[in-house]
């Protein structure tokens, strides 16, 4: 992969490389995996307003979330290969979503937030046949910052507020895409 990122399973330094960690919510790894569920979100809690960009450079904020009844938000970033391999699963859980009035978003942590990062990522997504729309949010953003396991999957409805826990963990596995349904 490009820029130095190693893929790994669910973890970022503040460099973007990859461990077998978690990234706690200064940018700097750890040795164990945390659940995100206590510091990521509260049910019923408001995702943190933002603007950001598409991966095709288009501006997006929080009005985003308006355009369905729940968005499933993914967060991910280049050197997770957890996150990369369960982009395939994503994009056929992505159809039957739509089918449902609901959309999957991706949001990359980091790592597309140069350039090269974004090449990589939109490469990634490439290989891995996924279609479905992903974000770039400011690295600073708030609810970011507090995610330390990746890939870490939220729904958000149409007003904005989370809904349920985060999901820690890859969503390959039909039992729980059948549970957000």
């Amino acid at each position: 992969m490009a820029s130095g990122n190693k893929a790994a399973s669910g973890s970022m330094t503040s460099d973007n490389k990859a461990t077998s960690g978690s990234m706690t919510s200064d940018n700097k790894a750890t040795s164990g995996n945390m659940a995100s569920s206590s510091k990521a979100a509260t049910e019923g809690e408001k995702f943190p307003a933002f603007k950001g960009k598409d991966f095709d450079g288009n501006d997006v904020d929080e009005s985003i979330f308006t355009k369905n009844e729940v968005t499933l938000v993914n967060f991910w970033f280049n050197g997770c290969a957890a996150c990369v391999n369960e982009m395939p699963a994503l994009e056929k859980f992505g159809k039957k979503l739509k089918e449902h009035g609901a959309e999957l978003i991706g949001i990359n942590a980091g790592t597309a937030s140069t350039d090269e990062g974004l090449a990589e990522a939109k490469d990634i997504l490439a290989k891995q046949g996924a279609t479905y729309r992903n974000l770039i949010l400011p690295e600073d953003h708030e609810y970011v910052r507090k995610i330390f396991s990746f890939p870490t999957t939220i729904l958000v409805d149409k007003n904005g507020n989370i809904v349920g826990n985060p999901i820690v963990g890859d969503l390959e596995d039909e039992k729980k895409q059948e549970e957000i349904l």
